[in-house]
């Protein structure tokens, strides 16, 4: 998917944020839920470029857009949504928007995303005490993405959303060094 200003990126979660609110006032966030699966599937496809087009008319876009979503069982919440997005020229924001309502249905379900990082895969034992520990401290559902980095020599990172907890052996090493330093060694 494209990428967005931060303007563009802000507009995307009110959309996401108000598709969320009428799903779950409508008791279909769930459904609407697997809606933003198969969007994501759609757009992925590169079926976006259509309805950027300024060569077509707008009603073409319309009628394409119609024909795309009556192959679906797409919930009116979220065929409204894309035909709002659509008439208002932020068509281009459905990468954003399907971002930001990934995000928002996390929250809502406490389910979160966890980065590791490590000088290798982890073994399946690893992987489960990892995970375990990390549901115990979120208390919630944690879904652990392994990124191995060979410049890693032991050790893991863990990152979400803007926090990191490095405890890598370069990093303890580092610290150590400067704690020597700092006392004149």
């Amino acid at each position: 998917m494209a990428q967005h200003s931060p303007e563009d990126i802000l507009i995307a979660q009110r959309y996401a944020q108000a598709l969320f609110d009428v799903g779950r006032k409508a008791k279909k966030v769930k459904t609407i839920e697997k809606d933003i699966n198969e969007l994501h599937k759609i757009f992925s496809a590169g079926s976006l470029r259509i309805f950027t087009d300024k060569k077509t008319a707008l009603d073409e876009r319309k009628r394409l857009l119609e024909s795309i979503l009556e192959k679906t069982k797409f919930q009116k919440e979220t065929k409204n949504t894309l035909f709002i997005m659509l008439e208002s020229g932020r068509i281009t924001l459905v990468g954003a928007l399907i971002d930001a309502w990934y995000d928002i249905y996390d929250d809502h379900i406490s389910r979160y995303h966890i980065k590791s990082v490590m000088a290798k895969e982890p073994s399946k034992k690893q992987a489960e005490t990892i995970q375990k520990r990390l549901e115990e401290i979120f208390d919630g559902t944690v879904e652990v993405h392994y990124v191995v980095d060979e410049d890693v020599i032991g050790g893991i990172s863990l990152e979400y959303q803007s926090i990191r907890i490095d405890n890598t052996i370069a990093t303890t090493l580092e610290g150590l060094v400067q704690s020597m330093r700092g006392q004149g060694m």
